[in-house]
This record gives structure tokens, C-alpha cells and sequence, in this order.
């Protein structure tokens, strides 16, 4: 993954892998795998300049055809989405922008809403956080768009087949692949033109209260939909959701403050001046270290996890 260039020689042979692993589910019944590249070196005594572990930022995925509770299929899923779209959606194997994908089976009929298949993804997801973070640890952490002022929080939900995503372990020759030169015109791409026709639903959620309070009066909901093309799926994350990825690594986790964030989760140092009937609303609560003023987790940002999906959630139970 991410190579430490002060501890390897000018020249190592490496090799790049995909991992797909067993991922926490606070349902049983719920199967989660969760896929990333790995990197190891060819020569044993060079190994340990290579830094080969879980990308802390997290695509979350979410299978919502009839037969997505098989874990054989949700494992193949994750592996196929990860090794076609890895190319691209990485940026050409920059280290700043490592991802993993956490995909998820939640069968629902081929009849159920748009709507209710948005509201029982993002319920689960809310109560996967609740059950990661109240852990207190951080090895399947889930990151948010650390969007400050906009949506805070990405989902992919699947609701048809998947259609063939070619591609090999790099994503290099798959239908999401790019050269240096193409890479440049899909940045330029309009990102929101909707494929009808595709099974990937782009979905954003959660966002500051009174720009939620807006969306519901307008729309009747608190997020944004669209269908992403098959072909254009590892642009439009690297594009429309990673946008802070570099802020993520950078700032906070350089810093540590996802593992404070977690640590004020799991021993609820909870900021009371949090209305309580709010509970259960798409919106970020604050959580503090013991003795924190309370004027420095409301100027600081980062110490107030409020960047943007990286602060606790108020939630109900999911589904």
C-alpha cells in the first residue's frame, strides 16, 4: 500500500495483490466483505519498508438484489468492483488517495422504491457506524466525505445485475481504465448526467442541519441520488466522492483524530447541548474528551470531528 521511501533501496521489485477480506456486520445476516490492494516485496529483507495494511478511507457499497445475502456472491462482488475499478478510482496508484470497498447484502425485492431502498441502506449504514466506533477501534473504520458544508456521508447501492466490469487487479485494462492523457478529460466530465439504465446508485447523505432542514422542505428528502454508468464507476468515485481524500490522510489521520473520534464515541462524551428530540436525524453529533472547552470543539473543526462525516452519528436502530 503505501511505501515508506526512507527504508527501501532506489530499486525494489513489488508486487500488487487484492485483498478480500471478512468485514464487521453488526447483523449476522447482513454479509460485508471488504476489498483493497495490497503490496508486498519480491525480496523478503525488503519487506519491511513497505507499509502493506487496511486503507483507512472506505467506499461503502451496498447489494441490494433478492439473492445479495449469499456471502459466496457479496465476496466475488467485492473482489469484481474493486479489481475493475481500482485504475481509476485510485488515481493511478497514488498513496494519498488509497481506498478500500465495503460491500454489503441486503436483499430487497425487485419492486421495493427508490426511496425505502435509500432509507433502509442508509439506516443499516447508520447503525454499522454505531457498531464499528462503539468498539473503540479503528482497523474497519468508516470515513465520510469530510465535505464541511455539503453532504457528509457516500453510499453505492446496487439494485439490478452487474454487468460485466472487465478489468485485471491494477484496473488497467478494464472499462473503467484511462491513460495519464485520458485521466485528464474525465476529470472534465459532467459527473451528474444520469445512466438510467444502470444498477449503481450514487447516494449522498447527511449534511449540515439547516441545509437538511432546506432538502426536506424542498424535496422531501436529505440527500441526492443518480445513476452512475458501469464504465464511468471508478472515475466517478475518484472524482465526486474522494475530492478530500488528501485532506482525510493528511490532516486527519496524520494527526490521529479518528482515533479520538472513535475513543469520544465509544466513551459517549457526548456535548449536551445537543437537543436530544434531534435523535435520529441525518446530522453529525459533537462527542469530547473529558474537560474539553466547550468553545474549542465548537471553533475547531478537527477537534470537534465536524469536517464532514468523521464526527459521530445520533441514530436509531437499523433495519
Amino acid at each position: 500500500m503505501l511505501l515508506d521511501p526512507d527504508s527501501i533501496p532506489e530499486y525494489v521489485n513489488l508486487t500488487s495483490f487484492a485483498v478480500t477480506e471478512k468485514a464487521p456486520s453488526h447483523r449476522k445476516d447482513i454479509p460485508c466483505f471488504s476489498s483493497w490492494e495490497g503490496t508486498s516485496a519480491e525480496d523478503p529483507q525488503h519487506a519491511k519498508g513497505i507499509r502493506d495494511e487496511r486503507p483507512m478511507y472506505s467506499i461503502q457499497i451496498y447489494d441490494t438484489t433478492p439473492d445479495s445475502n449469499n456471502p459466496k456472491h457479496v465476496w466475488a462482488l467485492a473482489l469484481e468492483l474493486h479489481q475493475a475499478t481500482f485504475g481509476t478510482r485510485m488515481n493511478f496508484r497514488d498513496p494519498e488517495s488509497e481506498d478500500r470497498l465495503d460491500v454489503y447484502g441486503l436483499p430487497m425485492s425487485t419492486d421495493t422504491s427508490d426511496d425505502e431502498r435509500v432509507n433502509r441502506c442508509i439506516a443499516h449504514q447508520k447503525a454499522e457506524i454505531e457498531s464499528r466506533h462503539s468498539t473503540g477501534r479503528t482497523d474497519f473504520y468508516i470515513s465520510g466525505t469530510c465535505e464541511p458544508s455539503d453532504y457528509r456521508r457516500f453510499l453505492l447501492i446496487i439494485d439490478g445485475p452487474v454487468p460485466q466490469l472487465d478489468g485485471g487487479e491494477s484496473g488497467a485494462t478494464g472499462a473503467d481504465s484511462d491513460t495519464d492523457s485520458d485521466a485528464e478529460t474525465d476529470m472534465d466530465m459532467d459527473m451528474d448526467t444520469d445512466d438510467a439504465d444502470s444498477p449503481f446508485m450514487a447516494v449522498f447523505w447527511d449534511q449540515p442541519e439547516e441545509v437538511h432542514e432546506e432538502n426536506l422542505e424542498q424535496y422531501g428528502n436529505g440527500w441526492r441520488v443518480s445513476r452512475v454508468s458501469p464504465d464511468r464507476l471508478g472515475t466517478y468515485i475518484l472524482c465526486e466522492v474522494k475530492t478530500q481524500v488528501d485532506w482525510f490522510y493528511n490532516t486527519y489521520v496524520y494527526d490521529n483524530l479518528h482515533e479520538k473520534e472513535v475513543a469520544r464515541y465509544a466513551r459517549r462524551w457526548v456535548d449536551e447541548r445537543v437537543d436530544p428530540g434531534q435523535e435520529g436525524l441525518l446530522e453529525m453529533e459533537r462527542y469530547r474528551w473529558p474537560g474539553e472547552k466547550m468553545d474549542e470543539a465548537e471553533d475547531d473543526p478537527n477537534v470537534a470531528g465536524a469536517a464532514g462525516g468523521v464526527a459521530a452519528l445520533r441514530m436509531n436502530a437499523g433495519p
